[in-house]
């Protein structure tokens, strides 16, 4: 294996685990929204402020998780 070889698997695997933090991290905060977003519509059904309050709340932290998400390389 040639040392350029070695420099890039070195490379790939010094920025797996980074990658990996943030796609849990991502897809926890994602999926947090999304419970907290059914939560409100289940629990805050006809009133109008805790319901847009908790709701919006959900949505930030789905698009917080969707921002931090790595992309996908093709």
């Amino acid at each position: 294996m040639s040392k350029l070889q070695s420099a890039v698997a070195d490379r790939l695997d010094s920025d797996r685990i980074p990658t990996m933090i943030r796609y849990y991290t991502a897809m926890g905060l994602q999926l947090l929204g999304l419970i907290l977003t059914g939560e409100a519509l289940l629990l805050y059904f006809g009133q109008m402020g805790p319901l847009m309050r908790t709701a919006s709340l959900g949505a930030g932290l789905f698009c917080a998780g969707w921002l931090i998400r790595p992309r996908e390389s093709r």
